[in-house]
């Protein structure tokens, strides 16, 4: 996963979040103007007809049980008015999580808070980071970028996603991430149980051992909330 993931977005002239500079004859021809068109015009539409709400850069959808899916696309630091380099960033934030930050941070966690995220790649393969970033430079090459956005979210993104927010896969799914804080933090909105205890035993033991007012924490807002379940 490339460190750009975490960073704030709009610290260049390219960012996503950055603008066009005031007063240039070029700024609403370059390639960040033409970038955010593509996904105020051809990205955020298709997207909403799947059931997600937001505008550029970020969607979400939220799942009947309260989980979170999101599809945030985020400029690269190397940006330019000739040439837009983005990522697309698929997250995932089961209510759990995101009600015990909201606990922890005393307010609405933002953008960041997500529990998984993964890139939508261009291609299948390699997952390289030469395939982890989409270009576009002018009109014509938004056009055919915004199309390949497309299949690939239809294809790939959005399934990921969806499966995400399945009820009956999440804990398969979470278990290929190696997340014990993952499996404790989803099994405690199904209320006490013996798979809970043995999730909490595994967090205590497991990698996050090593931070244990973390994992203190936690086991005290899960009891807090089993017990008011």
């Amino acid at each position: 996963m490339n460190s750009e993931v975490d960073r704030p977005s709009g610290t260049r002239a390219g960012g996503v979040d950055g603008g066009s500079i005031p007063g240039e004859p070029w700024a609403m021809t370059s390639a960040i103007a033409i970038f955010r068109d593509m996904l105020k015009s051809q990205i955020g539409p298709m997207i909403r007809e799947h059931g997600f709400r937001g505008t550029a850069p970020t969607w979400q959808i939220r799942s009947a049980y309260g989980d979170y899916g999101s599809v945030n696309f985020q400029s690269s630091s190397e940006t330019t008015h000739e040439q837009v380099l983005f990522y697309i960033n698929l997250g995932y934030t089961p209510q759990a999580w995101f009600d015990f930050q909201s606990n922890t941070t005393g307010g609405k966690p933002k953008r960041g808070y997500e529990f998984l995220k993964d890139r939508l790649y261009t291609d299948d393969e390699p997952r390289a980071l030469e395939n982890q970033r989409w270009s576009i430079t002018d009109h014509e090459s938004a056009i055919e970028t915004a199309r390949r956005v497309t299949d690939r979210l239809n294809q790939v993104g959005l399934p990921q996603i969806n499966s995400w927010l399945d009820p009956s896969n999440r804990i398969k799914q979470l278990t290929t991430f190696n997340s014990d804080l993952a499996r404790v933090l989803i099994l405690t909105d199904c209320g006490p149980s013996s798979e809970l205890d043995d999730a909490i035993k595994a967090l205590k033991t497991g990698p996050l051992s090593d931070r244990q007012p973390l994992v203190d924490q936690v086991v005290r807002w899960v009891q807090e909330r089993t017990v008011n379940s």
